[in-house]
């Protein structure tokens, strides 16, 4: 038995050996891309080294091997076209062809971050593709200008010396630029004809991954604290203290713990059947027949549960329980928010309005006062009440100290002022709250995050208004 686990040991050290050594390319040690071939290699998985071991970092990139590697840093962020347009057709690029469909993701993606940038066909124009013919710097550039993001700093400042102003491309080579994905060489030129080695294409793949990672999440769009719609057993408009109960509430209150053990653990056990309410649904209806006085509970239930209720007759379960809140004390309501996301889509935008302001004029808690404002917003937003929805984030903002939170809070503001005041204003206010949050005690730890988010929500607001 010592025998075997010492050549076990053994086996285990030569192959934990091996899998290190497999990971070293034996060429770039020392080199100046070094790290971000071993990022572009391993934890950004688009390049792959050669069976002898190498990378050949100074050797070129194919056309075909660039457009491949751009398509897998578009399929590893998770992007996906929602356009329709013809394919980039080319005589030598068969559709057999292994880069085949890389060419026409990347065609198709090209359209689907910006609709007016350069055609996969401007950057490779006529009716072959060539596609073993090492690609130059400037192709790259501008292929990499038509998937990217635009910087959010000012690119007219910048240029190269060997780039004359009035070049077509002079424009994308700045904004390249300002956004730092590419860079010239120390005596200002960018050399556009020279071909790009795999280094620098290995530097700018990491690159690009990173600008495009800020499409991953949609920010133009009204957010939500995270883990807040689990859907809980509320008792709403059910006494708390049970001694206030009648025949009818403790049938009620029997038919939530029901639920709540069938959901947990999937089945109420045999000797505990008489404990428990045998068709809970059923019993739900009885209560609705008998003008059980619960409306916000026994509708809440109904909804919840019962799958074969239509979709009319969800609305007036809907509106039923809203018209019933609207005449209620909200004081005597727990948990209404519960209520508020399940019916949210059935219930009448108006008399749904009319319930969340009452309930925000409620004593609330943090966490309440936040979620009640978001959906607010929301609905005033599907209503074209601009004006309303703007109003609603500033005194939450000054307020809040999570910086998490506020920067949901931040997004949600600057999303409405977007839609209600242009591009223009929304980035202002924008840098103004990101100026706010520079001064937060927490903000260095959470800069990073700041800065993603931030930086995402203003990349999206540029692309969207191009």
């Amino acid at each position: 038995m010592k025998k075997r686990s010492i050549v076990v040991l053994v086996l285990m050290m030569i192959f934990s050996t091996y899998t290190v050594n497999a990971f070293i390319f034996n060429d770039i040690d020392n080199h100046w891309a070094e790290e971000a071939i071993y990022q572009v290699s391993f934890d950004v998985p688009v390049f792959s080294g050669y069976p002898d071991g190498t990378f050949r970092p100074d050797h070129s990139i194919t056309r075909a091997e660039f457009v491949v590697m751009i398509n897998k840093i578009i399929n590893l962020n998770g992007l996906k076209s929602e356009f329709s347009i013809s394919d980039a057709d080319y005589y030598d690029l068969p559709v057999n062809h292994w880069a085949y469909k890389s060419v026409q993701n990347v065609h198709q993606q090209m359209f689907a971050t910006k609709e007016d940038a350069l055609a996969l066909k401007t950057v490779f124009p006529g009716e072959f593709f060539y596609p073993n013919i090492p690609i130059t710097r400037l192709e790259v550039a501008l292929l990499t200008h038509g998937l990217t993001t635009p910087p959010i700093s000012n690119s007219a400042d910048i240029h190269f010396i060997d780039v004359n102003a009035a070049d077509p491309h002079a424009n994308q080579l700045s904004e390249l630029a300002a956004s730092g994905i590419i860079s010239g060489y120390e005596d200002g030129t960018f050399r556009p004809d020279n071909l790009i080695t795999r280094a620098e294409a290995a530097v700018l793949a990491e690159k690009i991954y990173h600008n495009l990672s800020y499409l991953k999440i949609d920010r133009l769009s009204i957010a939500y604290p995270e883990n807040n719609r689990q859907l809980g057993y509320p008792v709403l408009d059910i006494p708390l203290n049970r001694s206030q109960y009648d025949e009818l509430d403790r049938k009620m209150n029997n038919i939530i713990a029901t639920l709540e053990y069938r959901d947990i653990v999937g089945f109420i056990p045999f000797d505990e059947r008489d404990l428990y309410d045998p068709d809970p649904i059923e019993t739900l209806w009885t209560l609705k027949n008998q003008d059980y006085q619960r409306v916000l509970a026994n509708n809440f239930y109904l909804m919840v549960y019962d799958q074969s209720i239509n979709p009319l007759r969800r609305v007036e379960l809907a509106t039923e329980a809203l018209q019933k809140y609207m005449g209620m004390n909200p004081s005597d309501v727990n948990d209404f928010l519960l209520l508020a996301y399940e019916i949210q889509n059935e219930a009448p935008d108006t008399l749904f309005i009319d319930a969340l302001q009452r309930h925000r004029r409620s004593e609330l808690s943090r966490q309440e006062k936040i979620e009640s404002t978001i959906l607010l917003s929301e609905k005033l937003l599907n209503q074209n009440r601009l004006t309303e929805a703007a109003e609603l984030y500033p005194p939450l903002i000054q307020s809040e100290t999570d910086i998490p939170t506020l920067l949901i809070l931040i997004q949600n503001d600057v999303f409405i002022s977007f839609i209600d005041k242009g591009t223009g204003y929304a980035l202002d206010r924008l840098d103004n709250y990101w100026e706010q949050l520079k001064e937060h005690s927490r903000y260095w730890f959470f800069e990073s995050e700041v800065e993603e988010h931030l930086t995402g929500l203003a990349k999206q607001i540029i692309l969207q208004s191009q």
